[in-house]
């Protein structure tokens, strides 16, 4: 396989393949395609060029034909639309008054890897770094320009943790019963699982037990009777903060600020990564079944 992409790469990535090729050690795909990555992105910066050979080779050629051929007749057709100033004066117009409103949105992709935008995760540098942790700054301005809230409130009126985040559980088993959770309105929402989560904290980690899963739930609660209970600890309440603390040695195990009414707990900042990359290796009947 390693080979067969040598193959189809361009004379530009010869450094790359001579320091390949005269390796002692074996190399393998991933490690071996990671660095491709990393080259072509180094060669897209200094070059300013939108290919990717890699891509290419991966399907066998460079395969530049068809995509000339479509620019060409792309530049026969605006031929064409110049024989009609009138169209042309209106097509102008139109394309102005669009690019007017564009200019407030920014279309930039957005990495999920760094959080930062430009760049797609594929070409991120950190895409491998399992140590990298992205700026908490720029991970919540994400959630809040996409208006998702990932926060646990504490909830003294629910009997049970609720989230509607599936992500969120650790171990989890689908709900077999017929109960429903109900809001003050008397609506009813249905449960599809029940799990675990961990809240994280500088002196211990603060577990969640039975937590339900119901897809409905606009917001994440937490039982304060259920953390206080299965955690040996009790809650302090103020105008402007709330603690957390051990019930038998009395220190502080978790401080977090009062936000429009709500208590929060505050998030940890590798809490998203963390997240995505602590998930329990499936099996092959899984990822066949996925």
């Amino acid at each position: 396989m390693i080979s067969y992409i040598v193959n189809g790469l361009d004379s530009d990535y010869n450094p790359l393949v001579s320091g390949i090729v005269a390796r002692v050690d074996p190399i393998t795909l991933s490690e071996f395609f990671s660095q491709l990555l990393s080259f072509e992105t180094r060669l897209e910066m200094q070059q300013g060029g939108s290919g990717s050979s890699v891509n290419s080779a991966s399907r066998g050629g460079r395969g530049g034909g068809r995509g000339r051929g479509f620019q060409s007749h792309g530049r026969g057709n605006n031929n064409q639309g110049r024989g009609n100033s009138r169209g042309r004066g209106n097509q102008h117009q139109r394309s102005s008054s669009n690019n007017h409103g564009s200019n407030n949105s920014d279309s930039r992709p957005l990495c999920q890897v760094c959080y930062k935008k430009g760049h797609k995760a594929s070409k991120c540098w950190h895409r491998f770094d399992e140590n990298y942790e992205p700026d908490p700054k720029l991970v919540a301005a994400t959630y809040q320009s996409y208006d998702i809230d990932t926060n646990w409130y504490t909830d003294t009126g629910t009997t049970d943790h609720v989230t509607s985040e599936l992500e969120k559980l650790s171990a989890r088993d689908k709900y077999h019963g017929h109960e429903k959770i109900h809001t003050a309105n008397g609506t009813g929402m249905e449960i599809r699982h029940i799990g675990h989560a961990t809240v994280p904290t500088p002196a211990r980690n603060l577990h969640l037990k039975n937590v339900l899963h119901v897809p409905q739930a606009k917001k994440n609660l937490v039982s304060v009777h259920g953390l206080a209970k299965d955690n040996s600890a009790f809650l302090e309440f103020h105008p402007n903060f709330f603690l957390i603390k051990d019930r038998a040695m009395r220190s502080t195990l978790l401080k977090g600020r009062c936000c429009k009414g709500l208590y929060p707990l505050p998030p940890s900042s590798s809490s998203p990564i963390k997240q995505a990359f602590g998930a329990v290796k499936p099996s092959f009947e899984r990822w066949h079944s996925r």
